[in-house]
């Protein structure tokens, strides 16, 4: 893993997988030639349990430093496939577009390995053990967080800039009020709004 001599670990992480607005976001990094500075190596942990502020500052960090990509998997693809095949097509996604250093070893965060053409590994809790999973877990965080505060605004009355889209009691109140929006998940909302007006 992190210390296998010559090889490049790429860490996968997703967020928004459990949400039941917006896309589910995945995030791909390689830490340059050399690691990272000390400074911000110990500041890397599991996005979850750090402050918003911690978050956003370390994740602007990490966006100067270290290679990055994205893979995204919009509410209307995980309704049509899951959201368990959502997540690995768009972490696969990830890995594709991000340059290639050394001999890669990719590890993704959780029990399932997307299909890459990489050797690697599946690991749970890798975001809080392997620093690139960590990294990248943190810099898709703070962007699907900032994109899903962008939709807050177009959507106004949801909440969506308190909760991030999550299943919370006022979330569903609101779709059940309001109806739901083209980036609700109808897949999630049809089993625990049975008698909202949620399209089949």
């Amino acid at each position: 893993m992190d210390n296998i001599p010559g090889r490049t670990i790429i860490g996968v992480d997703e967020t928004g997988r459990g949400s039941c607005f917006g896309p589910i976001v995945t995030c791909a990094v390689a830490f340059p030639p050399g690691g990272l500075p000390d400074s911000l190596a110990s500041r890397i942990r599991d996005s979850k349990v750090m402050t918003p502020g911690s978050r956003e500052e370390v994740a602007a960090m990490l966006r100067a430093t270290v290679s990055f990509a994205f893979g995204c998997a919009s509410a209307a693809e995980v309704d049509a496939i899951n959201p368990l095949r959502a997540t690995m097509l768009a972490m696969a996604a990830a890995v594709a577009r991000l340059p290639h250093y050394g001999d890669p070893w990719v590890i993704a965060d959780g029990p399932h390995m997307p299909s890459v053409r990489l050797p690697g590994e599946a690991l749970i809790r890798a975001d809080a053990s392997i620093p690139e999973v960590g990294a990248a877990s943190i810099i898709a965080k703070v962007f699907r967080d900032a994109l899903v505060v962008r939709l807050a605004r177009r959507y106004p009355g949801y909440g969506l800039e308190r909760h991030a889209g999550y299943g919370t009691k006022a979330h569903f109140a609101a779709v059940a009020s309001l109806g739901p929006t083209r980036h609700h998940r109808l897949t999630f909302l049809r089993r625990v709004l049975p008698q909202a007006a949620v399209p089949a």
